[in-house]
């Protein structure tokens, strides 16, 4: 697969930033950090596009933008959640995970370079809190769950941050594969992000509006 087609296949995100940005005003609160999630990623891949082209390092802006990812799902996590132990607990691990981030990219190691330990850690909070997500709509939702947009943005994530890990930890462990396995495993995650993305355009399709509330007379 050549590189330019990789190149316009990493912009497969482009379709959920125009459906959401279409539909802002009128998408419920609880889900706007699912649209600047999308923005911003959007924007980290233009920013790493123009940085390749010049040959150089997408590492800085690739380590800040999985951090200002991991609080945007947080806040997003937090939004859907009703029950303030749950909020908190969202915190506390977004907390713990940003002083994990800090000491990788300034002590550790350096921000210049691309780090795994935090990438392992908050791929595997993020499924985990999809997980719970789709638990609880799979016992307390009535209506069509494939066309509920938080069931849509966890499976994505689910099926993504799974991927992720697995392939951070075979890099976090300097293993020694085959030129072959070593392509696949580079281009694997392009499909993968593309099923995501796909997944992401029906959720954005989904998004449930605001609330109208009629005064009584």
């Amino acid at each position: 697969m050549s590189y330019t087609l990789i190149d316009i296949l990493s912009y497969s995100i482009v379709p959920s930033v125009c459906i959401c940005l279409l539909r802002y005003q009128r998408i419920a609160r609880a889900y706007k950090p699912f649209v600047w999630l999308v923005c911003l990623a959007l924007l980290n891949e233009t920013v790493s596009t123009v940085l390749i082209h010049y040959h150089i390092s997408n590492a800085v802006n690739n380590n800040c933008f999985v951090l200002a990812e991991w609080w945007l799902f947080i806040v997003l996590f937090i939004r859907w959640h009703r029950y303030n132990r749950k909020k908190t607990m969202y915190v506390i691990i977004g907390c713990i995970l940003t002083a994990v981030w800090v000491y990788e990219n300034f002590y550790k190691s350096n921000i210049v370079q691309f780090n795994s330990v935090f990438r392992i850690f908050y791929s595997f909070a993020l499924v985990f809190f999809a997980i719970d997500q789709v638990n609880a709509l799979i016992v307390l939702e009535r209506k069509d769950i494939l066309l509920n947009a938080r069931f849509l943005i966890c499976v994505s994530i689910i099926i993504y941050f799974c991927y992720k890990a697995i392939v951070e930890i075979w890099y976090a462990l300097h293993l020694h594969s085959s030129v072959q396995f070593e392509q696949v495993l580079f281009l694997i995650p392009v499909f993968v992000n593309v099923l995501c993305n796909s997944i992401y355009i029906i959720a954005s399709v989904c998004l449930p509006v605001k609330q109208k509330f009629s005064l009584p007379y």
